[in-house]
């Protein structure tokens, strides 16, 4: 045991590097951050109205499209969201 202990201890074994196991991890952490922000730089635009053109049909289906109030639709179709 301490034949071991002594082998420990040298100078060779004592100027090895510690591994590092969490290399992996924050590699692919930072590979996927990458990924995000190149998406997030490729969107050109956004619409927001689509929930006002899908949901608008089927206000109007219903038959709430008779009362004739613009916020009265935006409140329902947002609601609905």
């Amino acid at each position: 045991m301490s034949e071991a202990e002594d082998y420990i201890r040298t100078p060779q074994l004592q100027q090895q590097p510690e591994l590092d196991f969490d290399e992996a991890a924050r590699r692919q952490e930072e590979e996927a951050i990458t990924a995000a922000e190149n998406f997030l730089s490729s969107i050109n635009s956004v619409t927001l109205d689509a929930p006002k053109q899908i949901l608008g049909k089927e206000f109007d289906r219903i038959g709430f499209g008779a009362i004739d109030d613009d916020i009265f639709r935006s409140l329902v179709i947002a609601r609905l969201s």
